[in-house]
């Protein structure tokens, strides 16, 4: 740039601002306007914000309180089927969701519970009603990942699930159609012709049933597990401490039965009483 551009550069600047100063001067009133009306913009605009950024600070801290938030990963689209049209990609291939990666949901730090879930109709009998509902087949945490709370007896535990005992929970919906006002729990129906006990213990009622054909006798008594002064067991290792110390028969660990006659390593007497002395008498 020359000397010459750079003087005709700063005479129009000149210019332009003398132009402007004086077209202020000579409408003070419409330029306070115009001044105080960007002013009061620019403060709106800076109040809207801080609205909207306290607002989502309190869902945020509302969410928090409520619990953990709850995340569904759908083999199709939307959770539902899939299309038979072709229209999606070659590389969506609608991949089974696994137990496998279930339990590696699980086993991170930031989730509290992972839950499988199917879902399909099927007719439902009960004592000679009938009705078609949904049946949801679920692992035994979705309490803790679906919510709701159990009314009246007991969901399914992960024993159960594992040895594949047929349990049913209710919703009370259901329970109405088919049991009216009576208690349906302890109660049988029938999902899809294949018998299931509305939230009773099978696997103890099989118990109770093969002890009463050894013994003669249907009851057995619950105690806790543990010497007297000694704290209840939590683990299966003060679970075997306890019978290799006393006179029980048998230790049953979920689906693992232990007798004691068969145990190759025993407690002598003196280790036999050195344990029992760790605890005084209540």
């Amino acid at each position: 740039m020359t000397r010459s551009n750079v003087g005709s550069t700063l005479t129009a600047l000149r210019e332009g601002v003398g132009i402007a100063v004086d077209s202020l001067r000579a409408n003070k009133t419409r330029a306070a306007l115009t001044i105080l009306g960007i002013a009061i913009g620019v403060m709106v605009v800076m109040a809207m914000a801080a609205t909207v950024k306290g607002i989502n600070s309190t869902v945020d801290r509302i969410l928090a309180q409520t619990g953990p938030t709850t995340f569904y990963v759908f083999r199709f689209e939307g959770g539902g089927n899939a299309d038979d049209d072709d229209s999606d990609p070659a590389w969506w291939r609608y991949p089974a969701i696994t137990p496998a990666e279930r339990d590696l949901l699980d086993g991170l730090a930031t989730i509290d519970a992972v839950t499988m879930d199917d879902r399909n109709t099927r007719q439902v009998r009960a004592e000679g009603e009938v009705t078609d509902a949904s049946v949801y087949g679920r692992s035994p945490a979705w309490p803790h990942v679906n919510g709701g709370d159990i009314v009246s007896g007991r969901s399914y535990s992960l024993v159960e699930e594992e040895s594949g005992d047929k349990v049913a929970v209710l919703n009370e919906k259901a329970a109405e159609v088919l049991f009216g006002r009576r208690d349906p729990v302890g109660r049988r129906i029938q999902i899809a012709g294949q018998s299931y006990d509305a939230d009773r213990n099978p696997r103890l009622h099989k118990l109770l049933k093969a002890f009463h054909g050894l013994t003669g006798c249907p009851v057995l008594v619950n105690t806790s597990f543990n010497v007297r002064g000694e704290p209840i067991v939590c683990t299966p290792q003060d679970a075997y401490r306890c019978f290799l110390a006393t006179d029980m028969d048998a230790l049953v660990l979920e689906n693992c039965v232990l007798l004691k006659e068969k145990v190759k390593k025993k407690l002598g007497a003196e280790a036999r009483e050195k344990y029992l002395a760790q605890f005084q008498l209540d």
